[in-house]
């Protein structure tokens, strides 16, 4: 009977080890390691009701690796994944642990910064960015970053993400390598997680 309950829990046990490595590659990136657009919906969602509740604030960073494209066509494709690995590495470093990097679609990545307002959201997604112009893989990178708020500047997860990647297109706009704060405000009409949020680019 002993060594049939052991068989039972190895057996348990190796099962719960299983799950949970499948858990793992459903909320991950295959390439990059970092959260992936199903994980980060998640979190975003989570971290919103969180803020909601206890009166706080979240700050979304919308990252987009500059002339990726060029990248890949002159350095090739292998050097494509490896620059995008160490720019989520490096954005990573550049976190603290219950900060959330995501891979949102091709070269662009969303960090969700929970308790940052925003005053100080400039000077984190400037952190961000700068974090990227260390990469070196080949030749030097660089990277475009937009940023808000959450519930100064958006009331909803859509707001949010739409008012980030529009900032950040404003930042490749404008010469890229810069990090451009959002100028939406918020408003009362939305509640705080919607389900109206961007297809992936």
């Amino acid at each position: 009977m002993l060594g049939q309950f052991s068989s039972h829990v190895a057996l348990a046990l190796r099962n719960a080890g299983l799950l949970e490595q499948v858990q793992h590659l459903a909320e991950t990136d295959p390439l990059t390691g970092v959260a992936n657009r199903r994980l980060f919906e998640y979190t975003l969602s989570r971290e919103l009701h969180r803020a909601d509740r206890n009166d706080d604030c979240v700050t979304l960073v919308m990252v987009d690796v500059d002339h990726f494209k060029s990248f890949n066509d002159t350095c090739g494709h292998q050097a494509g994944d490896r620059a995008l690995q160490a720019v989520a590495d490096a954005l990573l470093e550049a976190c603290r642990e219950f900060e959330t990097v995501a891979r949102y679609g091709g070269e662009e990545f969303a960090v969700i910064l929970p308790g940052c307002s925003t005053k100080r959201s400039g000077a984190a997604a400037e952190r961000l960015r700068e974090a990227v112009t260390k990469v070196r893989v080949q030749t030097g990178i660089t990277a475009s970053a937009g940023v808000l708020t959450f519930p100064n500047n958006a009331k909803s997860a859509s707001m949010l993400i739409r008012g980030a990647d529009e900032a950040l297109y404003e930042s490749k706009a404008s010469g890229r390598n810069r990090v451009t704060k959002s100028r939406r405000r918020g408003s009362a009409d939305r509640s705080p997680v919607d389900s109206d949020q961007r297809a992936p680019a």
